[in-house]
């Protein structure tokens, strides 16, 4: 029985099995975790569910707030170098509002605002000014911006309206931060030796007498 056994084992052809064998694995498909290991897998999937660091809103804020920062880090430095680059009243528009939100600096937003109104008259940049010289206490100048603002509204509403809200506001920070007597004073200063007004000072007279009317802080000064 056992020299039966032992025929039947010499039949058989060892090396033929190991060779069918090996076809037989390397005709099998690959899979991610055979090629790189049983760590793939995992990776993998940690890749597909990655968890957001924010919302969308406050990334799309993040990437408006990175170009912000670029472009005025650049306009700095070119101020820095002595250089007034020349560019349109837009792209002025955008660095005063830049010089302004990230308080870049007073001078870099004083001239982003004299360089708009180099194009033309613009409110917007009179108002910033006004807010600026209003800060640092220089009511000569503030009067001056809101000269031309009271012109603006006159030529745009073309008649005696109403004083808007907007340029109320505006004014009544200045009286409130230098006082109503010191305003009057400066505005007295300003028209030299004329004895006539002129139509917007009248309209900032109008603009002063509504403020003392409403007794705002700083008509008593």
């Amino acid at each position: 029985m056992d020299d039966d056994g032992a025929e039947g084992t010499e039949g058989v052809d060892l090396r033929e099995v190991y060779r069918q064998r090996q076809q037989r694995l390397s005709s099998r498909p690959r899979t991610v975790s055979d090629s790189q290991g049983g760590d793939a897998a995992p990776a993998s999937r940690a890749r597909a569910f990655r968890k957001r660091l924010c919302s969308k809103t406050l990334e799309r804020l993040f990437r408006q707030l990175f170009v912000d920062l670029n472009q005025s880090i650049k306009w700095q430095q070119e101020v820095a170098d002595g250089q007034v680059p020349r560019k349109s009243c837009d792209m002025w528009c955008y660095l005063a509002g830049l010089a302004e939100r990230l308080q870049s600096g007073d001078a870099t937003l004083e001239l982003a605002c004299r360089m708009i109104q180099a194009h033309g008259c613009c409110p917007r940049a009179s108002t910033m000014l006004l807010r600026l010289y209003t800060r640092r206490r220089m009511t000569g100048p503030a009067i001056a911006q809101a000269l031309g603002m009271v012109r603006v509204f006159q030529y745009r509403a073309g008649g005696q309206a109403p004083v808007p809200l907007w340029l109320l506001d505006q004014v009544a920070d200045l009286v409130y931060t230098v006082g109503l007597s010191v305003v009057r004073q400066e505005l007295v200063a300003s028209r030299g030796e004329r004895t006539e007004l002129r139509e917007d000072e009248k309209g900032l007279e109008r603009v002063l007498e509504e403020l003392a009317s409403m007794e705002i802080d700083g008509i008593e000064r």
